[in-house]
């Protein structure tokens, strides 16, 4: 059994588009135009407005979303 890690420790910095104290840690990469992540947020992040590059969805496991 692999273990795979996709916690805060493991996250990489996303600064594009005035991004500030916000991280992704990736989950599924495929080959298709899709992107299963991880986001870290703490209570002053700000993830910049962008055109998105295929479909999203955006869960909000624990906290809120707004």
């Amino acid at each position: 059994m692999k273990f795979y890690r996709f916690d805060e420790e493991v996250k990489r910095s996303i600064t594009a588009f005035n991004s500030r104290s916000v991280g992704i840690s990736p989950v599924v990469k495929s080959s298709t135009p899709s992107q299963i992540g991880c986001m870290h947020f703490s209570a002053d992040s700000v993830l910049g407005m962008h055109p998105a590059t295929c479909p999203q969805l955006f869960l909000v496991a624990d906290g809120s979303g707004g």
